[in-house]
């Protein structure tokens, strides 16, 4: 599943207005007191007149407004930043959502992932709910098209005809950007209006110009987060809130010379705070001021760092930026020890030099030291342990080729193991730097390489004055000291059976030095003592317990990208388990594994889990399937070719295989799926897969086609019974 581009560490929060003649005793003109915008926070839309949208400004005093919607992360200092306004109101017939936007670089592509567009979400009630969302595509972008939008329905974001058939939207072009106004009937959520009712709103503008994207964002955003935490509560009421004016955020700044992780606050407000001062506090006391700058297009800003304690020692738990008037902006803090524990995490571990001489294990270390302590708050510690090829404990390398190291990462009070692969080679002198300059004739020969690079072609091809392997000889050395891709690669390719090696036979995918590699840390997860198995959800069959004889077809389902993680409950309706109806008569047994973050679908995990479902439930080892989306689309190609005896058939959706891996499961019947408007992954990724299964002549190919699918149409394929229907006719052919 395609996942969708955030701000890292940029957080919104905003303020209610402070523009009254005179305030005293944090009260306002009005004598109101000033809202206080936290993660809590609740603002009341008004009712407003039954109206078309004609993308038309809306009266001042009209809805309930927000004058900021920007990135603070980014501000206004950036002559094409970009930001927003908006309004929001209701009637008996729906929700009404007013954007003004300020971009200034237009943008289109073939699809929504690559264009500008506002995207608005509603869900009733912030915890749960219908929800609904809107992409709308302002087609500013001569020969784009017309402005279009696109909606889709439920917390799996799937794309739908809007069944409904009643939501209106219009665009009006500027100089300076565009505006849109948004219908939401109340029949999309289900629900009729009541005074008191709450929903949660998101409205985001996605700005793609040539220096990035920009997501500007209304409502709060920090890490740890979810679906819940980026909707804004409202409620529906007569009277609307007063305006809110500002935008706050935060971002952790953790390189040096900042060494005690500061965090930097940054303010986006609008023109009436221009040249004010603002106070900055933490836990209720003051730590600093800001000033707001000049007004650019509408918006100022205004910027301060905030030192924060060392990792070990009391966290802030509450900050807000004190406007001139007494309103106050809360800065969303999330879990800033969380977040720092995250960053600390992703710090890369090296072992110096990856590839080795002699019986002496390298040392490890982090790339950035400085920053590990920073993060750490100076309190962390690595230990590391060795394996061989076999995955048993050693403390020397005694014999040339792989090792494993676990290297185990104390920090924050807590352990972590990462895995690591080094190579030692047989003959310490072929790493002396002095051989390489002066017995190393490298001949380097390139083909495949992109047009249009200005150099010779026949340079990259027969470098016949060993120009180009001269330059790439040096960079290989350097490279076995400082990346472990080297030690892959060299201990894949010494370990590559003699027929392949020889010419004889073709590379299986198990043999290629990075699907070895993954292969041996699953089981150096397991000689570590860690358990590598995938974490599941699994469904039986209503009559499964009803006749202890009986065995059942088994149907494993691997998810996309957007779902993996360490919480099941995010693919608990994902995939065939979102269609009710088959959960309502399941004829099989349905095991939905979760990919762990960062990661790919790993075949052998894959095919441990097989083993572990067999060996505990009553499959038919002749009906085993493999079905997967976008992600899982290509691990259930690279699993089948890694293991095609094991599987009756596969289903990839909106993903494929290496073409030339089909080899390899060409004997097994294979159902694919693709949308033709698909912005995530090409259609042609399929059609050439399936292409050349069928020049194989193996087994069954069928291949269907959305014409106007786009990279979400899996509801449609695990919704259609013929498909099920198919499937569950197909056995796999002993060979018993």
């Amino acid at each position: 599943m395609k996942t969708k581009k955030h701000i890292a560490y940029a957080a919104l929060a905003l303020v209610a207005a402070t523009k009254p003649i005179q305030a005293e005793k944090g009260l306002r003109a009005d004598g109101e007191a000033p809202q206080t915008a936290a993660s809590e926070a609740i603002y009341d839309i008004p009712r407003v007149p039954v109206k078309t949208p004609d993308a038309a400004e809306w009266n001042e005093g009209v809805g309930f407004r927000v004058e900021a919607i920007a990135d603070p992360a980014i501000g206004v200092a950036r002559e094409d930043f970009s930001a927003a306004r908006c309004c929001l109101g209701w009637n008996e017939k729906g929700l009404l959502v007013f954007v003004d936007v300020r971009d200034t670089t237009p943008n289109e592509g073939a699809g929504i992932w690559d264009s500008d567009y506002v995207h608005v979400v509603v869900r009733h009630a912030v915890n749960g709910g219908e929800q609904v969302g809107y992409y709308i595509i302002p087609g500013r972008v001569l020969g784009g098209g017309e402005p279009r939008i696109e909606y889709r329905r439920g917390l799996a974001n799937a794309l739908d005809a809007n069944p409904h058939g009643s939501h209106q939207f219009a665009v009006r072009k500027g100089e300076a950007g565009y505006v849109v106004e948004l219908f939401v009937p109340w029949a999309a959520l289900g629900v009729a209006p009541s005074l008191g009712m709450e929903l949660g709103v998101q409205v985001l503008v996605s700005d793609h110009d040539p220096s990035g994207v920009q997501t500007p964002r209304w409502a709060q955003y920090r890490i740890p987060s979810g679906p819940d935490r980026v909707l804004q509560r409202v409620r529906l009421a007569e009277k609307a809130s007063p305006p809110l004016l500002a935008a706050a955020g935060c971002e952790l700044l953790n390189r040096p010379p900042r060494m005690l992780s500061d965090v930097a606050v940054r303010v986006v407000g609008d023109s009436s705070l221009a040249g004010q001062a603002a106070t900055l506090e933490v836990d209720g006391a003051k730590v600093g001021t800001l000033v707001f700058g000049k007004v650019v297009d509408g918006w100022c800003e205004a910027f301060v760092n905030y030192s924060l304690p060392l990792a070990g020692e009391a966290q802030p738990t509450g900050m807000a930026v004190v406007l001139p008037e007494g309103g106050r902006v809360a800065v969303p803090l999330g879990n800033l020890l969380a977040e720092r524990r995250e960053r600390f995490e992703r710090l890369e571990v090296e072992f110096k030099p990856w590839v080795f001489a002699g019986e002496r294990f390298p040392d490890v270390a982090f790339k950035e030291p400085t920053l590990a302590d920073a993060l750490s708050g100076f309190g962390y510690k690595l230990e590391t342990c060795f394996f061989d090829a076999d995955c048993k404990p050693v403390e020397r390398a005694e014999r040339a080729g792989r090792y494993g190291a676990v290297v185990e990462v104390t920090a924050f009070g807590e352990t972590k193991r990462r895995y690591f692969v080094l190579y030692r080679v047989p003959d310490g002198a072929a790493l002396d730097f002095g051989y390489w300059y002066h017995h190393v004739d490298l001949r380097a020969r390139f083909e495949g390489l992109p047009e249009g690079l200005g150099v010779d072609g026949r340079v990259w091809k027969d470098d016949p004055a060993g120009v180009v392997g001269g330059k790439f000889k040096f960079f290989l050395r350097e490279q076995m000291e400082r990346n472990e891709d080297l030690s892959v690669l060299l201990a894949g390719l010494s370990e590559l059976p003699e027929e392949v090696a020889a010419g004889r036979a073709p590379l299986r995918p198990q043999y290629h030095p990075e699907a070895r590699a993954r292969e041996f840390r699953f089981h150096l997860r397991r000689a570590a003592g860690d358990d590598p198995m995938y974490p599941f959800l699994t469904w039986k069959p209503k009559g499964y317990d009803a006749d202890p004889e009986r065995r059942w077809p088994l149907v494993m389902f691997l998810h996309g990208s957007g779902e993996r993680g360490a919480n099941l409950s995010m693919i608990e309706r994902s995939g065939p388990s979102a269609q009710e109806w088959l959960r309502e008569d399941l004829p099989f047994i349905l095991v939905s594994p979760q990919c762990p973050v960062g990661e790919w679908w790993e075949p052998t995990a894959v095919a441990a889990l097989v083993d572990k479902i067999c060996a505990t439930m009553r499959v038919d080892t002749e009906r085993i399937y493999l079905t997967g989306l976008s992600m899982g689309g290509f691990g259930t190609c690279y699993t089948a070719a890694t293991y095609p005896e094991r599987f009756a058939a596969i289903a990839p959706i909106c993903g494929f295989g290496n073409v030339e891996d089909a080899v390899w499961y060409k004997d097994i019947p294979v159902w694919a799926f693709h949308g033709a408007k698909d912005d995530a992954v090409p259609v042609e990724v399929s059609r050439e897969g399936v292409k050349r299964l069928k020049e194989l002549k193996g087994a069954e190919v069928k291949y269907t086609e959305y014409p106007e699918g786009d990279h979400i149409i899996w509801d449609e394929v695990y919704g259609t019974r013929d498909f099920w229907t198919w499937l569950l006719e197909q056995r796999r052919k002993s060979n018993d």
